[in-house]
């Protein structure tokens, strides 16, 4: 193939390579007025000669304008060819070459060829539109997203917020309830020991009237009998002997039983289930749009406690009954042996039966026993 031959399947090649092109790839005027360009506003994305460049950038506020000095003429060498520019280059392989290897290896491969000048002018202004393009379009869209993260994280904190204030919540109301039933108890347990000392009092104040009976009598007996007076000792004996027989023998008492008070074993599930669980579900957002929290009470779903549940858990307190206390057999029949029935048969005699022994009767010193 000659040289012309070459040449002209080259600019053949390069006049349809050219034309592939948006005219913007090869265009190098201004917009506004024709002239060749010398800037490009990126904000604006447009290509401005020197005169509408000065208008331009003082139109108002905010412009971004890219100086666009002309491509210099230093070609890089062939990669094959050491003693050779490049030229040319091959839009399919994307490599500089010159004309000998854009013959012989590139054009033959049905490749496209274009001027190095040329393929380095598309270049740049596809960098300029991709550049213009990600400072208007990417940039405010990256910084949205940010912005959305931003929000996100505040978002998550106050998620995790109403998480923990619900929690303390749960835990104020589960003591609130728990000091109730602490109160509960302590009231019955007042009342309880309210009662026990009535009962005691009760008995105490029997056992002190018992005594003071005792007592009365004795003195009584003793006038009677300093009075030397039979017939009065006779008529003394007649009349208070069913009360002298009583007399021998304690009051009844109630046996008082203090209450018990059966503690339930921690139940630490139950306490727990009071709290609820918490449950981690994989969420997947998009920074493109905002984070969206649930409603506080779609997210917080706590147990209902229940004041009867936590009685149940508390314990209880067990009361036994009071019981009459039961006499001692044998306490009885040694009292019946010490001390018969009194037949009075005389003056005398009746005075010794009435009663027979100071033992069997509670002396004065013998109060403290029965208080």
């Amino acid at each position: 193939m000659t040289y012309s031959q070459w040449s002209a399947i080259f600019f053949e090649s390069f006049t349809s390579m050219a034309s592939a092109f948006p005219e913007e790839d090869l265009d190098e005027s201004c917009d506004n007025c024709g002239e060749d360009r010398v800037c490009y506003c990126l904000k604006c994305m447009l290509s401005l000669c020197k005169k509408c460049k000065d208008s331009h950038a003082h139109s108002e506020e905010g412009h971004d304008i890219l100086d666009l000095p002309p491509l210099e003429q230093n070609m890089p060498m062939c990669a094959q060819h050491n003693d050779r520019e490049s030229t040319l280059y091959c839009w399919g392989c994307q490599v500089p070459t010159c004309e000998e290897c854009a013959r012989e290896n590139h054009l033959k491969e049905g490749h496209d060829v274009v001027e190095m000048t040329t393929a380095a002018l598309i270049k740049r202004n596809q960098l300029i539109r991709d550049f213009a393009e990600e400072k208007n379009k990417l940039t405010p869209q990256l910084q949205s997203q940010v912005k959305n993260i931003e929000e996100g994280v505040e978002a998550y904190k106050a998620y995790f917020q109403n998480l923990k204030d619900a929690m303390t919540a749960q835990a104020e109301k589960l003591k609130q309830m728990v000091n109730e039933v602490v109160e509960e108890r302590q009231r019955e347990l007042k009342e309880m020991e309210k009662n026990s000392a009535i009962i005691l009092q009760e008995q105490r104040q029997k056992l002190e009237d018992h005594v003071a009976e005792i007592h009365d009598t004795i003195n009584e007996y003793r006038e009677t009998e300093q009075s030397g007076d039979p017939e009065k000792i006779k008529e003394f004996a007649d009349k208070n002997m069913d009360k002298i027989s009583r007399l021998k023998q304690f009051p009844e008492m109630v046996k008082v039983t203090p209450p018990t008070y059966e503690s339930a074993k921690v139940d630490v599930d139950f306490i727990r289930e009071m709290f609820g669980t918490l449950v981690f579900k994989e969420h997947t957002w998009s920074t493109d749009e905002r984070l969206k929290i649930p409603d506080h009470d779609e997210l917080i779903q706590l147990p209902t406690i229940e004041k009867e549940e936590v009685r149940k858990k508390f314990g209880t307190l067990v009361v036994t009954e009071a019981e009459p206390t039961e006499e001692d057999p044998q306490e009885n029949q040694r009292t019946e042996e010490t001390n018969p029935p009194v037949e009075p048969e005389g003056d005398r005699e009746v005075s010794e039966s009435v009663i027979s022994d100071d033992e069997d009767i509670p002396r004065e010193t013998d109060e403290t026993q029965f208080i």
